[in-house]
C-alpha cells in the first residue's frame, strides 16, 4: 500500500495527458496493492486458527474502504490540469493514502501476536519485519511531503520542511530499533544482507 502512494504521487504531479508510462506504473502497483489484499483476505477464509480472526478481517475491510476512498480522491485530482489542482485538493488526496496504513495496525498486532504464540522464536524476526514495514511506510510519507510543493510548484512550507525532519528522525529511530532486533537473531547472513538492501 505505500508503495503505491509513489505512482500516485508521480501522477498528481503530471500535466495533462498523463503520460502512460506514469498511469501505467499506478496501475501496476494499484494491482500489486489488490493482489496482495485478496491473498490477505482469502488466507483468513482458508481455516487457519488465529485468534481474532474478526478483529483481523474488520482492520482489514477498514483499511480497504479508507483505500478505495483515498484513490477516489487521486482519480478524481489526476483529471483536471495540473494548475487545477489546489494545494488543499493535493495535501488530502496524499493525506488519505497516508492514512491507509493506520488502519491496518489492529490487524498486524493480532497477527504478530499469533505468531509470537504459535513459536516465540520468531519475535525479533516479525519485530524486524514490522519494523522494516513501518520504514518503507515513513519513507514513503517522507517522499509525499513534496507532492503538495511540487504540483503547485511552490516552495516548501515550514511546516512542510518541519514534517521532513520529523520523518527523518523516525526512520533514524526504526532503524535503530531494527538494527537491536537483527542484534538479536544470531544475525543470519541472509537476513543482514537485507537489511542492508
Amino acid at each position: 500500500i505505500s508503495a503505491e502512494r509513489g505512482p500516485a504521487n508521480g501522477v498528481l504531479g503530471s500535466e495533462l495527458p498523463l503520460p502512460p508510462e506514469r498511469s501505467d506504473a499506478l496501475k501496476a502497483a494499484r494491482d500489486r496493492t489488490d493482489k496482495a489484499l485478496r491473498d490477505i483476505q482469502a488466507g483468513l477464509r482458508d481455516g487457519r486458527p488465529l485468534h481474532r480472526l474478526d478483529a483481523i478481517a474488520q482492520s482489514i475491510e477498514i483499511s480497504v474502504r479508507q483505500l478505495e476512498t483515498a484513490r477516489r480522491q487521486i482519480d478524481g485530482l489526476a483529471v483536471r490540469p495540473r494548475s487545477d489542482r489546489g494545494d488543499t485538493d493535493v495535501m488530502a488526496a496524499v493525506a488519505a493514502m497516508i492514512d491507509v496504513i493506520p488502519r491496518l495496525a489492529p490487524a498486524l498486532n493480532i497477527i504478530e501476536n499469533n505468531l509470537a504464540l504459535a513459536d516465540p522464536a520468531l519475535i525479533n524476526f516479525v519485530t524486524i519485519a514490522r519494523l522494516a514495514t513501518e520504514m518503507r511506510d515513513y519513507a514513503g510519507q517522507l517522499g509525499s511531503v513534496f507532492t503538495a510543493p511540487f504540483v503547485a510548484r511552490r516552495p516548501m512550507s515550514g511546516d512542510e520542511q518541519a514534517r521532513v525532519e520529523r520523518l527523518l528522525g523516525t526512520i533514524q529511530s526504526l532503524d535503530y530499533q531494527l538494527r537491536l532486533a537483527f542484534d538479536k537473531t544470531g544475525s543470519p547472513q541472509d537476513l543482514k544482507i537485507a537489511l542492508d538492501a
